[in-house]
């Protein structure tokens, strides 16, 4: 199957350029997972240390009422998907799923890895990204969990409940989960946004090159094509007119010049040839005369002996 110059250009160019933008969005739809995921992190870190900022108080006071009441107003929150209290024991305290109360972690479980690395002891304070973990959860829900340490302070073991000792290093954790919805679907629209650019970008370039190429490229070797054609039917006097300022018009007037030359070279030609016909008839002619004048002396020679 043949293909015309202007449809190799245009597929060649058109797939460097798929891969190239198929690249870029790639590249940008990664970092715009991992912006959404830094992002996701630090709100539920904020809302965490808000948590435990506001509940130190009853906390000091031993008012476990009134931080449960306020810890489930904030799971009630929309955005929220879950939030429960653990001992270093694992035991769970408190949790907005009231089924969890009084079950204890495993310690391999999505809620400790961020502490319990490896079958390791537990650390005593564990990395921001090592207490951050996305997982999914029974019912196929993505979801964000953040863990966050209770540390035993000053202001800890010397209230006036006494129920820590100054010994004593991680008083319990909190576990804020929210889910990843939004991110997903955050993700997802700015993936067929990059694919609907794509497409766009792809058939406006195709579109813009195909008649550039036409324009430039296509048209003048079309002429000089037919042109070229008309040289070989010994059609001197063709020629190509509007000759472009660029590589392709050298070529056209190159071409031109040839045709030029030739068509001189061809009169030159005819005039020689027109010349030597005068002359060979002139010799011609010539020869006769004197084969006339030889012919009538042997005559005269032949009458007078």
């Amino acid at each position: 199957m043949r293909l015309k110059l202007i449809t190799k250009f245009t597929l060649v160019t058109s797939v460097v350029l798929l891969i190239a933008i198929v690249f870029f969005a790639f590249v940008n739809i990664k970092n715009l997972r991992r912006m959404c995921m830094d992002s996701s992190i630090e709100h539920v870190e904020h809302l965490s240390e808000t948590l435990l900022s506001t509940t130190h108080y009853e906390m000091l006071e031993d008012n476990r009422a009134r931080v449960y009441q306020m810890m489930e107003e904030v799971g009630a929150q929309s955005g929220v998907e879950k939030i429960r209290l653990f001992n270093k024991d694992g035991v769970i305290n408190f949790s907005t799923e009231k089924s969890e109360i009084g079950t204890i972690l495993d310690s391999n479980a999505e809620g400790c890895n961020g502490c319990h690395i490896g079958g390791k002891p537990p650390q005593s304070e564990a990395p921001t990204a090592g207490r951050a973990r996305f997982f999914t959860e029974a019912d196929g829900k993505k979801v964000l969990g953040v863990t966050k340490g209770i540390y035993n302070r000053e202001s800890c073991y010397t209230a006036s409940c006494h129920i820590h000792s100054s010994n004593a290093t991680l008083l319990g954790t909190l576990d804020v989960i929210v889910p990843l919805d939004f991110m997903e679907n955050q993700a997802v629209s700015y993936r067929n946004n990059i694919i609907v650019l794509t497409v766009s970008l792809l058939l406006l370039l195709s579109g813009c090159l195909t008649l550039l190429t036409q324009k430039l490229v296509n048209i003048p070797v079309k002429k000089l094509l037919l042109h070229t054609r008309h040289l070989s039917r010994g059609e001197l006097d063709s020629r190509i007119d509007h000759v472009p300022s660029d590589e392709i018009g050298e070529l056209a007037a190159a071409f031109n010049e040839m045709a030029h030359n030739l068509q001189i070279a061809q009169e030159e030609l005819r005039e020689w040839n027109n010349t030597l016909e005068a002359k060979v008839e002139e010799r011609t002619a010539r020869i006769q005369s004197m084969q006339t004048k030889l012919i009538r002396s042997e005559k005269l020679a032949t009458v007078g002996e």
